[in-house]
């Protein structure tokens, strides 16, 4: 008979087995939990880190976007090293954030040029008067000194890095030089003006081609159209286009016709690869020569003909074939102007740091700059339409002059600075022809192909049209407002000059 005792010992036996084999599990659920946990919380701690890095790249991104916009309309060349160093200037993971300057303008590199198109908010890389920069900060990136965000508890699982990207573009605001300048808001009060609120008229197949050099690096460079009128009203809003534009941009406080995202701009792009950004609600840019003293004159100034007597005279085509056909003429004041028609018709005037050519209209005010005809050569000089209505300076009143260019004249023509009688292109230096501010009179250039310009041609007060086929018509074209037609290509090679310094800019992307 098998004893109580021994029976009771082996219960206790199997009772104490169970307990160990239960407290066994616990543990490796317990071990289980902890690995769960324990990459729960180093993931966490990994993507806070992560989430981290990526602001600071952004940020930098941001900081060297801006940098470079704020100067890249003026020094395209700075603009890449500025965001490079402005981007150096922040920090990730504990480095200094490092992007490649992309001397090339690869349009995936870190550093990208570009013109930002404001009517489809598109960025187009180039290296022509850009006006936007594109900065991306890559881990890993493209220079030395940028790896991938390095992972804490990764590891743990087997993932030692992340690569991540932040990127950011900027535009320069408003512009810092321009081409053309129509400096009226209401062009409807100026006379001889018909077309209403416009202040730029681009008619038929006539084209403007802003296409020019810059001086100092002898890169390619396109200039800026900005349009002071206010009209929204089509069709004469403040601009209205037809032919084709080369610009970089174009800034218009009113409304354009048509407007900005209307197909029919791209037949007005002459490059539609890399077209102008145009901008409307664009803020008034002040004449950038607003301040400059007009040329003094009077009777000191008068220079006398081969007989001794003062030129108070308008010179025609008679005076000119007195001179056997070619007339010099030096600098100075000329009350009656230049009125000549016929081709045989050659008045040169002598160039030189000092040589200023006023023509006054005479006492019927009709002369001034008048050509029909001829040909009208001065290299080195400024051209002046003024006159003396209240005969304060001579005694005797001279009607404001008038510029009436047409038909065969030809205009050869080359400011001061041009020549290089001076070293600066700005202001007074580069200023090739000039009608007074108190002139109200309606210009005319309608050139042939044989004409060129070289230098700023400024009509501060009136309204000005430009026709015929002629090529190149200055370096820059300030005016109240602006008609161009015909079969002209407008060639207005900005270069630069009278240009503002700014620092604007924002973020677009």
């Amino acid at each position: 008979m098998e004893r109580p005792e021994s029976r009771f010992v082996l219960r206790t036996g199997r009772v104490m087995s169970r307990c160990r084999c239960r407290r066994g599990m616990t543990l490796v659920w317990t071990a289980v939990t902890l690995m769960v946990l324990i990459g729960i919380v180093g993931l966490s701690i990994d993507w806070a880190k992560i989430a981290l890095n990526v602001h600071q790249m952004q940020n930098a991104a941001d900081a060297a976007a801006l940098a470079g916009a704020q100067i890249v309309k003026l020094h395209a060349a700075d603009a890449r090293s500025r965001a490079v160093a402005f981007a150096a200037a922040n920090r990730a993971e504990n480095l200094d954030v490092a992007v490649d300057p992309n001397p090339a303008n690869n349009p995936n590199g870190e550093v990208v040029l570009g013109r930002w198109l404001r009517q489809t908010e598109v960025f187009v890389p180039t290296l022509v008067s850009p006006n936007a920069v594109r900065v991306r900060v890559n881990r890993p990136g493209q220079a030395m000194g940028a790896p991938a965000l390095a992972m804490l508890f990764g590891p743990i699982f087997g993932v030692t890095t992340v690569d991540a990207s932040r990127f950011a573009t900027a535009m320069s605001q408003g512009t810092t030089g321009a081409g053309i300048i129509c400096l009226a808001e209401d062009p409807s009060t100026l006379p001889g003006w018909s077309n209403q609120g416009t202040g730029l008229l681009l008619d038929g197949t006539a084209e403007i081609d802003l296409r020019g050099t810059d001086p100092v690096t002898g890169e390619p460079m396109l200039g800026d159209i900005q349009i002071n009128g206010t009209a929204t009203v089509s069709p004469w809003s403040a601009l209205r286009a037809g032919g084709e534009i080369w610009a970089a941009d174009i800034d218009v406080v009113g409304m354009t016709n048509p407007v900005p995202t209307d197909s029919k701009w791209e037949d007005i792009y002459a490059n539609p690869l890399a077209p102008p950004s145009v901008n409307t609600g664009a803020a008034t840019v002040e004449d950038p020569l607003a301040d400059l003293p007009a040329p003094a004159f009077g009777p000191a100034t008068i220079p006398l003909d081969s007989s001794g007597s003062p030129y108070t005279y308008t010179i025609t085509d008679a005076t000119v074939a007195a001179a056997g056909g070619e007339l010099t003429l030096q600098p100075g004041y000329y009350p009656g102007g230049i009125s000549v028609s016929k081709d045989a018709s050659r008045i040169v005037l002598t160039g030189g740091p000092d040589a200023i050519y006023v023509f006054g209209g005479g006492t019927d005010g009709k002369s001034g700059l008048v050509m029909s005809g001829g040909t009208l050569v001065g290299h080195g000089v400024m051209i002046y339409i003024s006159g003396d209505p209240t005969g304060a300076a001579t005694g005797t009143v001279t009607k404001y002059g008038k510029v009436d260019v047409g038909g065969k004249g030809i205009l050869d023509v080359q400011s001061r600075g041009d020549a290089d009688y001076l070293p600066s292109l700005n202001g007074a230096d580069g200023m090739a022809i000039w009608q007074d501010r108190d002139n109200h009179n309606y210009a005319k250039i309608i050139g042939t192909s044989d004409s060129i310009i070289s230098g700023t041609l400024y009509f501060p007060e009136n309204a000005t049209e430009v026709g015929g086929n002629a090529q190149q018509m200055g370096n820059q074209l300030l005016a109240a407002a602006l008609w161009v037609h015909g079969k002209i290509s407008l060639g207005i090679a900005y270069d630069g000059r009278n240009a503002v310094e700014t620092i604007q800019a924002v973020i677009v992307e």
